[in-house]
């Protein structure tokens, strides 16, 4: 379509010349919320979306750009511009991208000269924003078919045909990918083949129909203010179509995973990383009805569909890659994963967003679009809460539950001897954890983007790697080995750590167990039996930690509550058996889903009786933690409190009890009766080691305040309720800083073997978890055109140090 270009505009050095690229996303998305309304009433248009100039592949200027100041030469021709014959070059100019049904010529638009959409428009400072008008290409609506590939499949995988049969007829779509709250695995597909809660949904296995689960309506989103999604950024009246939905797996083991190392980290597009660098990013999709889709981003922020005064936006358009097959996307394919080709590193695909369809043309409805329009995998985890796991039988979670964590900081606040300290505690009790259970249970879904994390679950929520997905900056690549220790895996002489430990105390230092770990073989049942074990350091932390609290007692009394309460976390990690076990997720180092079973799903369900049995276990409890006078003492006292762990509850108990009611288990459950049968043979234990890990740590609390000889005075006034500062105090790096074993020194561990200038920790390990936001920033720097190179290696370390810091 051509189009008038005002007089006015002749003033100008050059209406496409290089000044264009000064605009930015916020400045195009500024100028469709004032003009949306005044083009989409013109005839025949129906959609806008911002980006960059698209150029045909015939135009004069399709290899080289034009020059600084000079005139682009525009002619009169009527060849319609399509997204299958231009698109964005190097040189492309920011712009609004208005989207017809009908390409038409001056003309052919003589006769009502008010449908001739304007060449550009100008925001209020005077700047212009320029137009690129694009006829969009429809075909046929074809027949609802399935992907002849995937009815080979025996197993659900992404890109699994999925189908309801809801009021008469049969709805089908596409299985995303796999995804989990931290409990249950679920498939993420569109709400609009998913529906209402509890709605049984199927699967074509093998050509054969097979129920698979069913629709878990309580995190089902559709649609969002453009606000609420992205706040930073303009989008007056729209609406951001979220057609997201979960089906809970019947059984997780029927999910089939992508070949090791296809799946890389999320590609973070949101309001901070959104671009006009991600235009012309080769995609990939996988649809139940098309297959396997080759893609580009074409455009961002798709805005169409006007009801009511609020218009609908589709974060990402996917048209045909330039010089590529038509995009063809059909019925069938709604639920479909995008990714990124190897942009981010290289062979590996990084999921950007779940297609949700594409649009009818007409009011007919008998033509579609050949682009497919997505959304955000980034916002929709972040919006559900979700990770998306690429093999459930190889996921391990190491941490108790919430519940676990949070009721032994709860806990420990009433069991601090001295009265003065005793009411600081608890002062700051909902600080630390929560002053009721009734809360204490509901908080199962903490995220370290959503706000404040209560300080005893702070080192998986926030500080975790492989559990911090939302807010990576603050995430420390170093933390996962401190939450455990091996002590009854026999080294290379045979003996364990704990028989080191009872025959010599002072076998405890960091040099002892470094040469440990240099000739301990991997348990027998590990998978892979290659390279050596992780350096679990659980006892090393808590004397780190022990040994900050000391300073901050008499220096900061905000920074000695929140080491306090992060303390808790460890010392609840020390009274679970599996913690210090070669047992961890099943015998001999095997993985059952034991771990998360136990310590989540057994302790959630179990949290009313755990609570009521306290009490008692306090009352009759068979252990006295030692008494510490040192940092040295602490670590002692938390290796005390993993031994008594592992007498009172042997792993192997657990594990067995487990394997016998769950037998060829591979990942965790919530069946009832396999949760029962825990309970009944080690419900009793459990809590008794629960009662010991708060007595512990009460313990610890009285010691690190008493040795530092701080004045008790400000104690009682002392009340915290900035959780912003606390926030600010945890997700800073070097506040209890994350190290392995083997780079901790004598400052981290004084009184000990360590060595006083310890060795840098391997920058790609301190950088590991940077996170998919730096990496899409990188995109931004090189352009379009350009492969993120240093952004792949970096994403490509990371991916590395997670699978060596992964337990």
């Amino acid at each position: 379509m051509l189009t008038r270009t005002p007089t006015r505009l002749t003033h100008h050095s050059s209406l496409f010349a290089d000044d264009f690229h000064s605009l930015g996303l916020r400045d195009l998305l500024d100028a469709r919320d004032q003009f949306h309304v005044h083009l989409a009433h013109k005839a025949n248009v129906f959609a806008t979306a911002v980006g960059r100039y698209l150029i045909r592949d015939d135009d004069p200027d399709a290899k080289d750009g034009p020059k600084h100041g000079s005139r682009y030469r525009r002619t009169r021709r009527s060849a319609p511009r399509k997204l299958s014959n231009s698109s964005a070059r190097d040189w492309s100019w920011p712009c609004l991208l208005v989207f017809v049904s009908r390409w038409q010529t001056l003309a052919q638009l003589a006769a009502h000269p008010e449908n001739v959409i304007p060449s550009a428009v100008y925001l209020p400072d005077g700047r212009i924003v320029p137009i690129c008008v694009v006829e969009v290409e429809t075909t046929a609506a074809p027949e609802r078919t399935v992907n002849a590939a995937m009815l080979m499949e025996s197993r659900l995988t992404t890109g699994s045909a999925l189908y309801v049969d809801a009021q008469g007829t049969r709805r089908m779509g596409t299985a995303c990918c796999l995804v989990s709250d931290g409990s249950d695995f679920y498939v993420l597909t569109n709400t609009h083949l998913a529906g209402q809660t509890g709605r049984p949904v199927n699967a074509l296995l093998r050509g054969v129909p097979r129920l698979v689960g069913s629709t878990h309506g309580t995190r089902n989103l559709t649609e969002k203010t453009f606000s609420e999604v992205y706040p930073e950024l303009p989008g007056r009246d729209a609406v951001v179509n979220i057609d997201a939905a979960l089906v809970r797996l019947e059984d997780s083991s029927n999910w089939k995973p992508l070949a090791a190392g296809t799946m890389g980290a999320v590609a973070d597009f949101s309001a901070q990383t959104a671009s006009l660098s991600w235009i012309g990013q080769p995609v990939v999709g996988q649809g139940a009805a098309s297959g396997r889709m080759e893609g580009q981003i074409k455009a961002l922020f798709y805005r169409y569909k006007s009801i009511g005064g609020r218009d609908y936006v589709a974060d990402i358009l996917i048209a045909s890659r330039d010089g590529g097959k038509p995009l063809v996307t059909q019925p069938g394919d709604s639920g479909a994963l995008w990714c990124l080709d190897g942009v981010l590193e290289k062979n590996t695909l990084s999921p950007l967003a779940i297609e949700w369809g594409g649009q009818r043309v007409g009011s007919g409805g008998s033509g579609y679009l050949q682009l497919a329009l997505a959304t955000s995998m980034a916002v929709t985890l972040r919006e559900m809460s979700l990770d998306i796991i690429t093999d459930p039988s190889v996921e391990r979670t190491q941490y108790w539950g919430p519940v676990g964590h949070f009721k032994i900081g709860q806990q420990a606040c009433f069991l601090v001897k001295d009265r003065t300290l005793q009411t600081f505690f608890t002062n700051n009790i909902n600080l630390i954890s929560f002053s009721d259970d009734k809360t204490l249970q509901t908080a199962t879904h903490l995220q370290a983007a959503k706000g404040f994390v209560p300080l005893s679950d702070v080192p998986d929520v926030v500080w975790k790697t492989n559990i911090n997905r939302g807010k990576p900056a603050v995430a420390r690549a170093q933390e996962n080995w401190n939450h455990y220790a091996d002590i009854d895996l026999p080294g290379g002489d045979g003996k364990t750590l704990t028989e080191m430990y009872t025959k010599d105390p002072g076998s405890l230092e960091p040099g002892e167990w470094l040469k440990f770990y240099d000739d301990a073989p991997l348990p027998s049942a590990a998978k892979k039996q290659t390279g050596k074990n992780n350096l679990g350091a659980l006892p090393f932390r808590v004397w780190q930690i022990f040994a900050e609290m000391l300073e901050y007692a008499t220096t900061d009394l905000e920074r000695f509550l929140t080491a306090a309460g992060v303390l808790a976390h460890y010392v609840g990690d020390a009274c679970q058996p599996l913690h210090s076990s070669q047992h961890s997720d099943g015998l001999n180092g095997a993985s059952t889903g034991v771990h998360s079973t136990y310590e989540d799903n057994m302790v959630d369900a179990k949290a009313t009786e755990i609570a009521a049995g306290l009490d008692a276990a306090f009352k009759s409890l068979d252990y006295t933690p030692r008494t510490v006078r040192s940092p040295r003492d602490a670590a002692m006292a938390v290796m005390d409190l993993m031994l008594f762990a592992q007498k009172t509850l042997p792993p192997e108990t657990i594990c067995e009890t487990y394997n016998k009611a769950h037998p060829n288990a591979k990942s965790a459950t919530k069946n009832a009766a396999v949760i029962d049968a825990l309970w009944d043979a080690c419900g009793e234990q459990t809590i008794e080691v629960i009662a010991a890990g708060a007595v512990t740590l009460g313990a610890l609390w009285q010691a690190a305040w008493t040795i530092s000889d701080a004045e008790t005075s400000s104690l009682p006034a002392a009340r915290f309720t900035d959780q912003q500062a606390i926030i600010k105090i945890y997700e800073d790096k070097g506040f209890l800083t994350s190290l392995h074993l083997n780079y901790l020194g004598l400052k981290d561990l004084p009184g000990s073997d360590a060595p006083e200038n310890p060795p840098s920790p391997p920058a790609q390990k301190t950088a590991a978890k940077k996170g998919t936001k730096k990496a899409a920033k990188k995109i931004a720097k090189k352009g379009a055109k350009k492969p993120v190179k240093k952004a792949a290696k970096k994403t490509a370390k990371k991916s590395a140090a997670k699978k060596s810091a992964a337990k």
